[in-house]
């Protein structure tokens, strides 16, 4: 039998038996044959962190044209570090210098049916694209692709971090929606 029993917690097959844990505690093994134990998790900390959605369409896009995501609806932001409303990118904030991974995503779609030729999506970091994810449909053209990327950088007090899209298209314009932009830094 595995599950809690009492205040133990047994795992099947294991005859390994250790106590519940507490809050704020994680359950932790050092190997094979090792029992597992409850410790205190580390204090690890993981701000500044904001995540922002884009609430609208960016119409119009023409040809190969780059087009900041506008991520206008902030999910949480726990440093008041990223701009919802005028520049829509994230400011690495006093203090906040380090590891950040940053995670976008994007639809990007003809707006005319199936003349989507290609499509990227564009991180770019005080102005230069720093890291993009791009996909090409030269010999079937697609409506739309949901593209996504994330990426590790190390940064510093006052960089800022944007995204953009860019559609391809036969003729016609492209649109970009339901952008999504995150980021976190890495606990050292």
């Amino acid at each position: 039998m595995s599950g809690i029993v009492g205040s133990r917690f047994n795992t099947r097959g294991s005859g390994l038996v250790g106590s519940l844990g507490s809050d704020g505690q994680v359950f932790t093994s050092s190997g094979a044959g090792v029992g597992a134990v409850f410790e205190t998790a580390s204090s690890a900390i993981t701000t500044p962190a904001f995540g922002a959605t884009q609430s609208g369409t960016v119409s119009g896009v023409g040809d190969g044209s780059i087009s900041k995501i506008l991520c206008d609806t902030e999910i949480f932001d726990t440093d008041s570090a990223y701009d919802p409303s005028t520049n829509y990118r994230f400011t690495v904030p006093s203090g906040g210098a380090g590891k950040y991974i940053f995670y976008w995503c994007a639809k990007i779609r003809s707006a005319t049916l199936h003349n989507l030729r290609a499509s990227e999506i564009l991180l770019r970091e005080n102005g230069s694209t720093i890291c993009s994810n791009n996909a090409s449909y030269n010999q079937n053209l697609a409506l739309q692709y949901f593209s996504t990327a994330f990426w590790v950088v190390d940064s510093a007090e006052d960089d800022y971090y944007e995204v953009f899209g860019q559609p391809s298209v036969d003729s016609g314009t492209g649109d970009i929606n339901n952008g999504r932009f995150f980021g976190f830094r890495l606990a050292e």
